[in-house]
């Protein structure tokens, strides 16, 4: 309660104050600087005080991975800072340094919507980075203007040490999933850096393969045209599969398809091809691979375990306005009931019946057994690994928790962004009412059986494989030389 009373003097002490400071009073979207124009305290601690209250309401176990005096003290640290005139962008950097001190990477604020803020006048020139050895390399750009693998020492006159230190604190994590944090502030550090200097053209030193240092002056497109521009294939599909007599390669880059039927229609082509040539080795690759459903996620395990098996996952629910039985439609909820009806008192859909049926606020586990299927019963048996980074998240960590408890091959790559013990998930979104932030907000725990204890650590690989500067510039991927 003291950190609502401290909220509510500030509120009042800055009212009176607003003109005086040299502040927004309100957020003009299309017309706001988003990293020089300051926003006065009164929006930032409403904001701040409406995402704490979500998170109360909404959140299964806010202490799953911390405790309630660490989780109170990034609160106040958070109201402090609000206290004072604040940019989009800093304020953005002290949500997402708030949330993740839950360690919950369902539960952030992303960085990219920020875009979205004066966005027609904005350009952006898509670059992914890399940091090796402390040291940035470039991945990919656009239209190929710089050379792969080269070492990136300036953009126009941003200071690139800060960029990548404010990257890692707009990084969700998982538990203690260090390095994978570290991967996904490698993501974002290009687009920090558009963030930062949204300008037509941009100044770049780098370093090339020769040791020679470069300058070279790039331009750039409006940022609205980047997703539909050929020059920069952004898009990778949902499932690609290669296969030959020595191996097949399994692709799958999410589990939140646009077409869910269409998803489960490529697995089964792929087993069945893999069934038929039978290839020396199965890799699942599964780098960068975010998440999504856990019953697609399910469905490739159907293809490698015996149906006979059965497998139960407990489901740690939070009874609030924003769970996912809140957010049934009319003909959802009556189509909810009519098969509730049919098996009540059995089975888990009637243990989910009766959460719904509890008070705001209640927390019940639901435990789920299932034997995991396929439309055709296809199983493979065949050698099999899995290749994960630290981009490996949600339901794809699920997945690959569930290949390594089930010893079912190697897993190779680097830590992923999950522990063995699973993840958060079902996230609720909600806009902050004065900055118009998305934050998203877990509502559910998945837990395997037969785990007792809550392990933090991050899913390690039993074969450990990064990529090197040289196989940027060579434009190799070291995973796909694996040969067994």
């Amino acid at each position: 309660m003291r950190n609502h009373y401290l909220i509510f003097f500030l509120l009042f002490f800055f009212r009176t104050s607003i003109y005086a400071q040299g502040c927004l009073p309100y957020i003009p979207h299309q017309k706001i600087n988003i990293t020089s124009d300051l926003i006065c305290p009164d929006l930032l601690l409403e904001d701040l005080q409406f995402l704490h209250e979500k998170l109360l309401a909404a959140h299964p176990n806010l202490y799953l991975y911390t405790t309630p005096q660490l989780f109170d003290s990034a609160y106040s640290e958070a109201v402090l800072l609000c206290s004072k005139p604040q940019t989009l962008y800093s304020f953005t950097i002290i949500i997402s340094s708030f949330l993740a001190s839950l360690k919950d990477s369902h539960t952030s604020v992303n960085c990219m919507e920020l875009l979205q803020f004066n966005r027609r006048q904005r350009y952006y020139f898509p670059i992914s980075l890399k940091t090796i050895e402390n040291k940035i390399h470039i991945l990919k750009n656009y239209k190929n203007s710089l050379p792969e693998g080269a070492e990136l020492l300036a953009f126009d006159n941003i200071n690139l040490k800060q960029c990548l230190s404010e990257s890692q604190l707009l990084s969700p994590i998982e538990a203690n999933a260090v390095s994978a944090q570290k991967e996904v502030a490698d993501v974002l550090l290009g687009r920090i850096l558009n963030i930062k200097s949204p300008k037509a053209a941009h100044n770049i030193m780098y370093v090339n393969g020769k040791g020679d240092t470069i300058n070279n002056k790039v331009t750039c497109p409006k940022y609205k045209r980047i997703n539909g521009d050929v020059e920069w294939p952004n898009v990778k599909k949902d499932i690609e599969f290669t296969i030959d007599k020595d191996r097949a390669i399994l692709s799958i880059s999410t589990f939140f398809p646009f077409f869910e039927n269409r998803f489960k229609r490529q697995l089964d082509q792929a087993f069945a091809e893999i069934l038929l040539k039978k290839p020396g080795l199965l890799l699942i690759d599964l780098r960068s691979n975010s998440g999504g459903f856990i019953l697609l996620q399910e469905y490739l395990s159907s293809f490698l375990t015996p149906q006979s098996n059965t497998y139960a996952t407990n489901y740690i629910y939070k009874r609030s306005p924003y769970d996912r039985f809140s957010e049934f439609s009319y003909f959802q909820k009556q189509m909810f009931k009519k098969i509730v009806k049919h098996q009540y008192p059995n089975g888990a859909i009637s243990k989910e019946y009766d959460f719904y049926n509890s008070p705001m606020g209640s927390i019940d586990t639901v435990l789920d057994q299932k034997h995991y299927k396929n439309k055709y019963g296809l199983l493979y048996e065949g050698p099999c690994h899995v290749l994960i980074n630290g981009l490996t998240m949600s339901a794809a960590s699920n997945f690959t928790s569930w290949f390594k408890q089930n010893n079912r091959g190697l897993v190779i790559g680097t830590p992923c962004m999950g522990s063995m013990t699973y993840t958060c998930g079902n996230p609720a979104s909600f806009i902050l009412r004065n900055t118009y932030l998305p934050v998203s907000i877990s509502t559910v725990k998945f837990t395997p059986q037969p785990f007792s204890t809550l392990e933090l650590e991050a899913i390690q690989p039993d074969v450990f494989i990064s990529t090197t500067v040289k196989d940027l510039q060579n434009k190799v991927d070291p995973f796909l030389k694996i040969k067994h």
